[in-house]
């Protein structure tokens, strides 16, 4: 099964974009293994959170429930954000997820932010478009 990393803004829209609803489902259906890293429930929080604070908290508590895989900071995932920041100049949150996708064996990352290009080696990073051929 093909393991994704989710980067923070393509979690928004999974949850509240239509044209993500077959991803969505994909993940409901375990056809596809989606991982998160804890540190964007954090950003998720501060971005929502900033508007709405309660929608934020009800964001986070269904992301938590859903079966995407939030994967906690450990060490290994520390250390590997340390190189990967080192290395590339990542942002620190943009190195820790990165990480968490690298240590939990994910192959691609979906997202638009630039920063996941720096590490192509790593993590291939894909579009919508791509991921549903994928499923």
């Amino acid at each position: 099964m093909v393991t994704i990393l989710l980067d923070t803004m393509e979690i928004l829209k999974l949850l509240s974009d239509p044209e993500y609803r077959k991803l969505a489902d994909a993940i409901d259906k375990e056809k596809i293994q989606c991982i998160i890293s804890v540190i964007s429930l954090t950003e998720i929080y501060k971005v929502i959170g900033m508007k709405d604070e309660r929608v934020a908290r009800e964001l986070v508590t269904k992301i938590i429930g859903s079966k995407l895989r939030v994967v906690d900071v450990d060490t290994r995932i520390a250390r590997k954000a340390g190189e990967l920041r080192l290395k590339h100049n990542m942002p620190t949150a943009d190195s820790l997820i990165a990480a968490t996708g690298v240590v939990s064996g994910a192959t691609h990352v979906l997202t638009e932010d630039a920063h996941f290009n720096l590490i192509a080696s790593l993590l291939k990073r894909v579009n919508l478009k791509r991921v549903k051929k994928m499923v």
